[in-house]
């Protein structure tokens, strides 16, 4: 199968849209954990209560979600990758809208790839606060 330049231009269009994507995802773990960290820092040496603990969770869950998000969009874009090369989409066109009605939100966020990560942090994080609540109370 020979492809024009202008459709592997296309293709790698697409392909750097899926590598920022992934690197947006890598990128979130990342500032999950520097923030929750500062946020259990600041909780221990200042022990300012359980508002910082419940912060945590809900930064937990928002940086979760926003990984699901860029894991969502990046599954998206691999589809959109898939009908480019099997030539089901015209030339440069990036409209997703019907490929995100295809590909399901939900079984990204209850993927393989997403729950052993978020469900060991949330762990941690309950263990890290029920021992740090024993030793400031």
């Amino acid at each position: 199968m020979s492809f024009s330049s202008e459709k592997i231009n296309y293709i790698n269009n697409i392909q750097n849209v899926i590598n920022r994507m992934a690197a947006n995802s890598a990128a979130i773990k990342n500032w999950f954990i520097v923030s929750v960290g500062g946020l259990l820092a600041i909780y221990y040496t200042q022990n300012n209560g359980l508002e910082i603990l419940i912060l945590a969770f809900i930064i937990t869950l928002a940086f979760y979600w926003f990984d699901v998000y860029y894991l969502w969009l990046e599954r998206v874009f691999r589809e959109k990758y898939s009908q480019a090369v099997e030539e089901k989409s015209a030339l440069f066109d990036m409209n997703i809208e019907e490929i995100k009605k295809v590909v399901p939100c939900r079984e990204v966020a209850y993927s393989f790839s997403m729950l052993p990560y978020w469900a060991a942090s949330l762990l941690i994080l309950c263990l890290i606060s029920r021992k740090l609540c024993c030793i400031c109370f």
